[in-house]
């Protein structure tokens, strides 16, 4: 294991109680695949990623994947017309704060 690894294992461990109490982690949620999100709204793939990439659907790749996946509830907010929450994801979160980290940088950008 990287040390990289390792510290990404000790700031979800230390994140999880924070999360949880704010809320912002749940259960894995149901996803779908790109040909299966493009199916139920009828469309052609090449869209739901085009929508994906321009940031009008949120989707995402798992670690180590190449394709792209798409929460079911994310999809259909998408679908009703609705915008995102701008709650984070928790992954994403955790890379953020990972980041920042790393680089030995405060949020304001001062050096530690």
């Amino acid at each position: 294991m990287s040390i990289d690894d390792e510290f990404r294992r000790i700031v979800r461990q230390e994140l999880r109680p924070i999360l949880e109490r704010l809320g912002m982690l749940q259960e894995a949620p149901e996803t779908l695949s790109v040909a299966s999100a493009a199916g139920l709204a009828e469309c052609d793939p090449k869209t739901i990623l085009a929508r994906i990439k321009s940031g009008e659907l949120r989707g995402f790749r798992p670690p180590g994947a190449r394709a792209y996946r798409i929460r079911k509830d994310d999809f259909n907010v998408w679908l009703s017309g609705s915008r995102p929450s701008a709650a984070p994801d928790p992954d994403t979160f955790a890379e953020q704060v990972l980041r920042r980290g790393l680089s030995g940088q405060t949020k304001r950008g001062r050096q530690r």
